[in-house]
């Protein structure tokens, strides 16, 4: 069984390397390796975006801080229509200097709105350059811990081999390459997201079990605080509205967001992108909290444990069986690859 999770899983690799290849042809200029060319649907840039933001984080560390945590970073949910605000806010502005100039990249973009002022430009390179370096190696290290709770394999040997494939499409086809399997790998996140919400009701039978479950006399002895079903979770309240700012912000600011804005081929397309971008990033987020919620649900009753927090969406998958994992281990690495290819581009 394991080896068919890892087919599985190299299949995403093989596919999004076999897309790169093939994108390779559509790469006709500067503008288009870097994130310039206006060739893309909105479909293609909604799913595209949605995987980019979503990242390793969403799928592996949200379900975690789910079962740690309790309710606290339930409105994490509330970020999925930040993507509205970014296209209305920003976005109009970014794809109008798109329109009335040559850009290939955010630092195109900084030329043209602060008259090529290189202080501006300087600090946003730093920003750029911390950022990705730090988000690059946390979706690499993601894509690491994955085989390595399948095999228990060496982390920084599967770490180079992700990076060097993730280098391969990425130098062949640019950000051409990364839009489609990006797009791609978002189909997968969204499709597991669907397999995983209906499994939440079909195991927990909805959230009035799990409050049943977590404050019961197993869940004490699990080591579970009932209190993390409450309004808050088990955190100060401030804690709540943080992860309803942060994300937020964060979609609003980000660079996958930010470059997507350049590939999209007509304007008057915006609010459809717009659409896609909430529905699919909210399918995402609905994913990761059901996974959360089944992991104190199946705790609490004492059919699995979980030391790790981390690991939940790991043990979630393996005790819902091979359907599940087929499609929640690929979705970690769709996941990581998604962003991790994103960032190596800038």
């Amino acid at each position: 069984m394991k080896y068919l999770i890892l087919a599985s899983s190299f299949a995403v690799l093989a596919i999004s390397f076999l897309i790169g290849v093939w994108a390779k042809r559509k790469v006709t200029s500067p503008e288009a390796f870097f994130g310039g060319a206006k060739i893309f649907g909105p479909l293609t840039i909604g799913l595209a975006t949605m995987a980019a933001v979503g990242s390793a984080f969403a799928v592996v560390g949200v379900p975690g801080l789910v079962y740690s945590t309790g309710n606290t970073i339930l409105l994490f949910m509330l970020g999925a229509p930040a993507f509205v605000f970014s296209y209305l806010v920003i976005g109009k502005k970014v794809r109008a200097m798109a329109e009335i100039g040559t850009v290939a990249s955010l630092g195109d973009l900084s030329d043209l709105r602060f008259n090529h002022h290189r202080g501006i430009k300087l600090i946003l390179s730093l920003m750029l350059f911390l950022g990705c370096a730090m988000y690059l190696s946390a979706q690499v290290e993601a894509c690491a811990k994955l085989f390595e709770n399948l095999f228990d394999w060496n982390r920084f040997a599967i770490g180079a081999v992700i990076f060097a494939i993730l280098i391969a499409y990425t130098v062949l086809s640019g950000e051409i390459g990364g839009i489609l399997t990006q797009a791609f790998q978002g189909l997968v996140i969204v499709v597991a997201g669907f397999i995983f919400i209906v499994s939440f009701f079909v195991v927990t039978g909805g959230f009035g079990p799990v409050l049943e479950a977590i404050s019961g006399p197993q869940g004490a002895a699990a080591g579970l605080d009932p209190a993390a079903m409450t309004a808050w979770g088990s955190l100060p309240g401030a804690f709540s509205f943080a992860w309803v700012m942060l994300p937020a912000l964060g979609i609003m600011c980000q660079p996958q967001v930010l470059t997507r804005m350049m590939m999209l081929r007509d304007p008057r397309e915006m609010p459809q992108l717009s659409i896609y971008a909430t529905v699919t990033n909210m399918v995402a987020g609905l994913m990761v909290m059901a996974v959360g919620y089944c992991a104190i649900y199946l705790v609490a009753n004492g059919t699995i444990t979980i030391a790790d927090p981390d690991k939940a969406v790991f043990k979630v998958a393996d005790y819902l069986g091979i359907v599940a994992q087929l499609f929640i281990y690929p979705a970690v690495l769709a996941a990581a690859l998604s962003t991790s290819s994103l960032f190596l581009s800038l």
